[in-house]
């Protein structure tokens, strides 16, 4: 069998396993009213109606309404989607789940493509494992951006890899329109460029080889096009950043985050050894796992990864540090869990830091566990990222 059908299968076996680990909780929590149901009305209500959460009313709204100015902070190109495959489905929450599982199965092929350039297949296998099983992978199959936007920076990279400068920045464009972000992409698309390019010692060919950079200024186009259409429409093109207060969100530098956040959600742990304690509690504590698991792995990985990919995961955590919840109800972490599933090359650097065989079945087994448990609470309503 060819090392591609491998990795196809693999890809079907691991969407499908994902699958049956969230299933599990969900049929769980649900089961008095899937006892009810009929089959169909079972297998809608699991995989569509209660994967419809929270921001999923957003892209809903903006779906079937078109925007409004609290609704920009989320990106066209997931709802823009929805409303063309909804012309078929006439359905736009089916539309929206389906394209996030389609993206999902196409993610996990294209992740192992992406880490079996630098990797063995056995170890490609492994970090695909760790990317599968993130405690927020649910997200994947939920009317949320994460699958679509994380299949386009998965593109951006493999391409960028292969130095295929033209086809990375075309997706990287393709995340720029899916999350804020996505632009920043343009910082890993120059460091490699130039660190690829910069090597040669022909002048004539270096000159030439150099406007090639500009390729990269495809990445933020479909932003800057969106911000085009914010000004006509509400009179601001950074919108979506300003309308963050709405959320509730205030800033703060990052170290000033990670100080008072620590404080604060070190108190819950002394409510959950003493027993006195509320889900809010449940929650401080998984996301301060989180955060503290990203900053010791992000340290940890310096030097062991490509330059381009450490500077992606650094950035990735210390914007949502700049941005945290802190005046009405206090989240200093807020969705640092989901945050952290999209960011690509974190992955790599948990398997570098957690390679051994002790460390990497530990981590493994603990993100499954906590996939089960971040589901169960995500189908009782409660906020989980």
């Amino acid at each position: 069998m060819s090392e591609r059908k491998k990795m196809i299968l693999f890809s079907l076996f691991l969407f499908v396993i994902n699958k049956i680990v969230i299933l599990i909780p969900a049929v769980y929590v649900h089961r008095e009213i899937l006892e009810e149901s009929t089959l169909f009305s079972s297998i809608k209500f699991l995989f569509f109606d209660n994967f419809s959460k929270w921001d999923s009313g957003w892209y809903l709204s903006i779906v079937e309404e078109g925007y409004s100015l609290k609704g920009t902070a989320f990106f066209p190109l997931y709802p823009i989607t929805i409303k063309l495959l909804s012309y078929v489905t006439n359905d736009p929450l089916m539309s929206g789940i389906i394209i996030s599982n389609i993206c999902f199965l196409l993610l996990i092929f294209f992740f192992m493509k992406l880490v079996r350039v630098d990797y063995s297949l056995k170890e490609t296998y492994k970090i695909t494992l760790l990317l599968s099983f993130f405690p927020t992978s649910f997200y994947f199959s939920a009317l949320y951006t994460e699958s679509m936007f994380m299949l386009f920076v998965i593109l951006f990279l493999y391409f960028l890899r292969l130095q295929k400068w033209g086809l990375a920045s075309l997706f990287g464009m393709f995340a720029g329109g899916t999350r804020n972000t996505g632009v920043l992409l343009a910082i890993p698309f120059a460091i490699e460029y130039l660190s690829n390019h910069f090597k040669l010692k022909n002048g004539m060919k270096l000159n030439k080889r150099f406007w090639g950079i500009l390729k990269g200024a495809y990445i933020p186009l479909f932003a800057f096009i969106y911000m085009g259409y914010l000004w006509l429409e509400f009179g601001d093109p950074f919108s979506f950043s300003a309308v963050q207060s709405e959320y509730g969100r205030g800033f703060m530098a990052p170290w000033n985050t990670l100080i008072d956040g620590f404080q604060y959600h070190l108190q819950s742990i002394g409510k959950l050894l003493s027993g006195d304690f509320i889900y809010l509690d449940i929650y401080n504590v998984l996301e301060l796992f989180f955060v503290t698991l990203i900053l010791v792995t992000t340290i940890l990985s310096y030097g062991k990864i490509r330059l381009s990919f450490w500077i992606i995961i650094l950035y990735s955590i210390l914007i949502p540090l700049t941005a945290p919840a802190y005046e009405n109800v206090k989240d200093y972490f807020v969705s640092i869990s989901r945050y952290a599933l999209v960011i690509v090359p974190f992955y790599y650097a948990l398997y570098e830091v957690f390679k051994r065989r002790i460390f990497y079945i530990s981590l493994l087994t603990s993100f499954i566990i906590l996939l089960m448990v971040l589901v169960y609470f995500w189908s009782l309503n409660y906020w989980v990222a």
